[in-house]
């Protein structure tokens, strides 16, 4: 048996109170909601991924203590199709959930969900397409289980005897809250629920780290006044022995957040906040150069501004010893939108057009499984389209692919934007695909790399180009890869591309 400590607050004055509890572990469900590969914020990716560790470390000691670990993935759990882990929790005959208590629960402080990103250079995430499946760095045990819905969850805990539900994952104001599975549900069902405070992460918009973390604090305070108590789940399995002081389980928390592979994209400035909540007495040191932070880094006091192309890492130390997990932040400063061209590539022949397969296409049309690259529209015969605009000119790609074309002494620069067609939008499932394309886009002269993007998906703001061309060069190559990940749903546009001319 357990003795948690599970707190409350007044509803009118917010005080909180603590009441003993004693729970059987072996008839208590941890229930994991949401724990996604991607989240449609990239901040708010690198926020919740960085609680997986921590979860990770206190599912184990859960497992130990004779707890059952449920992952409520929901949009994700056909992911988990055909595992041991679904099939056992779908094999159980359905209860139906019993009529809903009458609760009335109040709206979360500063909405439930607001609208927007918690990223903020300019360039806002407008959209997920990524929730394919669970954070690749959860840990799922032989004998945890995968639930699908409300009913699956209801049915074990009647069937096996389940008395209390331990609730982690996110968004604690969203799907924590509100998801089939979530706890609004379950506590109306009747069920004795408990937040695990520590092992949860709220979603608000337009917030810097320091914001995030006190934001979170009062959403876990608003369950706590409305719907359900809460526990310190670290402490509650360092009482249980299950946890030590060795454990570095959190990294630095950055806002806004951006990865190698999805960079945080900004247009002048950015502000970067970070805070260590979990250990306030350490401090955060940090580099700009992608180097690795020791006590001597430069150290975090408040928050700074940058204004180029950045690669931050941080990390938190106590008595000169780090006491977290590493954080790295992308960041990529956007060039000022391109004028228009005054000759289009779409208007023009190329000296040699190479693709997929390795395919000369000029010099053998049909000997590439492929159709050529598309003037004025998508690969996909559809308007060229980039993070949800149209364009009338340009050229549409199947990445790998290299267009080259003649430099003419007339022309003074290159000019573009660059990003993955979105034509799949508009088809049937095409969300479901859209997590797939990745590309990078590149521009050579005479055999010399002179510019390239980030790598680019669908949604992020086209990538611009203006690249300068010196007198005597010969050949300018745009070039389209497929990131290193393989080109599945490859399709690229090159808008507004071509040469301005010479005054």
């Amino acid at each position: 048996m357990m003795e948690l400590d599970l707190q409350r607050r007044d509803p009118e004055t917010g005080a909180p109170s603590i009441a003993k509890e004693t729970i059987d572990p072996r008839r208590t469900l941890v229930l994991v909601i949401d724990a996604w590969e991607y989240h449609w914020c990239s901040t708010w990716t690198g926020l919740a991924g960085g609680r997986i560790p921590r979860m990770n470390r206190a599912l184990q000691g859960a497992r130990e203590l004779g707890m059952t670990v449920v992952h409520a993935p929901t949009d994700a759990a056909s992911s988990m199709a055909g595992t041991p882990q679904r099939e056992r929790m779908a094999a159980l005959p359905r209860l139906p959930l019993p009529e809903p208590l009458e609760i009335s629960i109040p709206p979360f402080p500063n909405g439930e969900g607001s609208e927007g990103c918690m990223c903020h250079g300019g360039f806002g995430c407008i959209v997920n397409y990524g929730e394919r499946a669970i954070h690749p760095g959860m840990v799922i045990a032989e004998g945890d289980l995968v639930s699908a819905d409300a009913e699956e969850v209801f049915t074990w805990c009647k069937t096996k005897g389940i008395t209390h539900i331990i609730y982690t994952g996110f968004a604690t104001n969203m799907c924590l809250f509100g998801k089939p599975e979530g706890v609004r549900t379950m506590v109306k069902a009747g069920m004795r629920c408990i937040l695990a405070r520590d092992l949860t992460e709220a979603f608000y918009a337009n917030q810097g780290a320091a914001s995030a973390d006190r934001l979170t604090n009062a959403a876990v305070e608003h369950i706590e006044k409305r719907l359900a108590p809460t526990i310190d789940f670290e402490a509650e399995l360092r009482k249980a022995g299950k946890w030590s002081d060795d454990c570095v389980v959190d990294p630095v928390r950055i806002v806004p957040w951006g990865f190698q592979d999805r960079p945080q994209v900004f247009k002048d400035s950015l502000e970067i906040s970070m805070s260590f909540p979990f250990n306030p007495k350490a401090e955060i040191r940090y580099t700009l150069d992608g180097a690795e932070p020791g006590p001597a880094s430069s150290r975090y006091a408040a928050p700074f501004e940058i204004r180029d192309s950045t690669t931050l890492r941080a990390a938190a130390f106590q008595k000169g010893r780090r006491v977290s997990l590493p954080s790295e932040c992308r960041y990529v400063r956007q060039a000022p939108l391109p004028p228009t061209p005054d000759v289009f590539i779409s208007d023009l022949e190329p000296a040699q057009i190479t693709m997929a397969g390795g395919w000369n296409w000029l010099a053998a049309p049909g000997g590439s499984p492929n159709p050529p690259p598309q003037r004025d529209r998508s690969y996909a015969q559809t308007p060229l389209q980039l993070r949800g605009e149209k364009f009338d000119k340009g050229m549409g790609v199947y990445a790998p692919c290299q267009l080259v074309y003649s430099v003419k002494p007339e022309y003074e620069a290159f000019v573009a934007q660059a990003g993955a067609d979105e034509s799949m939008l508009s088809h049937n499932l095409g969300c479901q695909r859209a997590s797939f394309p990745s590309v990078a886009f590149r521009v050579f002269i005479d055999g010399e790399l002179q510019a390239e993007s980030p790598i680019m998906r669908i949604s992020q703001p086209p990538w611009r180009f203006r690249v300068e061309i010196p007198d005597g060069a010969k050949v300018i190559s745009l070039a389209v890869t497929d990131a290193g990940d393989g080109n599945r749903e490859d399709l690229a546009n090159w808008v507004n591309a071509g040469f301005l001319l010479r005054k």
